[in-house]
């Protein structure tokens, strides 16, 4: 449960920046 915590953390972090690259970097 701690690791999907830090992950979900890190993907709210870097949502708008995923964002952005998901139309050139779809992971």
């Amino acid at each position: 449960a701690a690791v999907g915590k830090m992950i979900n953390e890190m993907k709210s972090f870097t949502g708008s920046k995923q964002d952005s690259l998901n139309s050139e970097n779809p992971t």
